[in-house]
């Protein structure tokens, strides 16, 4: 299983204090202290992931959680054609298969864009394209764990009878909306007001 999963934060609504909320949705609520799960990229430089760039299966360290306030983000405003760009280019050999963006969208609805290079039916081969879908905050370490082993696909989570359309945009299953149990949640607030009581979140 890979270390973390790339996270792109493009939305200029998104401070410290935002994003350490998400990345501690991104955490495994089922067992304590497992918050470390995404690897924050704020670079747009070809080593932003390393020397050289690491490949999918070998990916960078998960961001620690806090940030910080001083936290310099070059991905501010960039669009997600940018971020897939250089995802491609970052390793044009074996791309990263999977990241999370999180834009002005994701900002207002607590959701994120999960994308995962596509599967090429035809040639039974990854292709350097990549399926996208939104993905509500608390659902998303289920997701990735799940396709990162290969427990699950595309298809379980997404709507598979609409598929994807031509710029390979899904809907996610509403049948994994919400899967965190009220204990998880619980968990999760008391988190998070840690974090506010010293003013990062």
């Amino acid at each position: 299983m890979d270390d973390s999963v790339l996270l792109f934060v493009t939305a200029p609504l998104a401070d410290h204090k935002l994003i350490n909320r998400f990345l501690l949705h991104l955490g495994d609520q089922q067992r304590n202290g497992i918050d470390k799960v995404a690897h924050l990229v704020t670079a747009r430089n070809a080593y932003a992931l390393g020397d050289p760039p690491p490949q999918h299966n070998r990916m960078p360290e998960p961001t620690d959680v806090p940030v910080k306030a001083d936290l310099s983000n070059a991905w501010t405003g960039a669009s997600i054609s940018d971020v897939e760009g250089w995802v491609r280019d970052v390793n044009h050999e074996d791309p990263p298969s999977m990241f999370l963006l999180l834009d002005d969208e994701g900002v207002q609805n607590r959701t994120v864009v999960f994308a995962e290079q596509r599967f090429d039916d035809e040639t039974d081969e990854l292709t350097k394209d990549y399926n996208k879908c939104r993905v509500p905050w608390a659902d998303v370490y289920s997701m990735w764990c799940n396709l990162d082993i290969g427990n699950m696909g595309w298809e379980d989570f997404t709507d598979e009878d609409r598929g994807g359309d031509a710029e390979g945009w899904w809907i996610f299953g509403e049948d994994n909306a919400d899967i965190l149990t009220d204990k998880e949640k619980e968990k999760l607030r008391e988190k998070i007001a840690k974090l506010e009581e010293q003013g990062l979140a």
